[in-house]
C-alpha cells in the first residue's frame, strides 16, 4: 500500500510539474509575441516592446524606431528615443545633441556594418545625398 502511494505521489509532481512547464512556454509565447523582420544581410527589426534595429555588426539602433526603408545595400531609420537610457546591454552609449524628446535619424551600411547616427534631419538629408542612399521614409 505504501508503495502505491509513493509511486501516486511521483506520478502526480510528475504530471503537475508537466502541466506547469506547458503553460509557461504557452504563456510566454503569447506574452512576448515578438514580431521580427528580417532586413536583409543579417539585420532585423524587432517589434513588440523594444523596437530597435539590430545589424549582424555594428551598433543597434535603440528603440524607439518609428520608421524604416531598406535595400539591398543600406538601412534607413527614424528614431525617437526613450526618455531613460539605454541599458547597458546595448553596449554603447549613445549621445543625443538636442536631447530625448527630439527624433533621430540613422543610416546603416550594410557592407561594412557602419551604423551613423543618431543624426539630425539636415545631417541626415546630406548624407543620403552623400552616399546616394535613394531611400524614403513614410511618415
Amino acid at each position: 500500500m505504501k508503495k502505491i502511494i509513493k509511486y501516486f505521489i511521483i506520478i502526480t509532481i510528475i504530471v503537475v510539474s508537466a502541466l506547469i512547464l506547458i503553460y509557461y512556454s504557452f504563456a510566454m509565447r503569447h506574452i512576448y509575441d515578438i514580431n521580427i523582420i528580417e532586413l536583409g544581410d543579417e539585420c532585423y527589426w524587432y517589434d513588440a516592446g523594444r523596437e530597435d534595429i539590430v545589424p549582424r555588426r555594428g551598433r543597434i539602433i535603440p528603440p524607439v524606431v518609428q520608421n524604416y526603408s531598406y535595400n539591398k545595400d543600406y538601412i534607413i531609420a527614424k528614431q525617437q528615443p526613450r526618455a531613460l537610457k539605454e541599458p547597458a546591454s546595448y553596449g554603447t552609449e549613445y549621445e543625443y545633441k538636442l536631447g530625448r524628446d527630439t527624433t533621430y535619424y540613422w543610416i546603416i551600411i550594410k557592407n561594412d556594418s557602419t551604423t551613423i547616427g543618431p543624426l539630425l534631419y539636415d545631417e541626415f538629408r546630406q548624407l543620403l545625398e552623400e552616399y546616394d542612399i535613394e531611400l524614403t521614409l513614410d511618415d
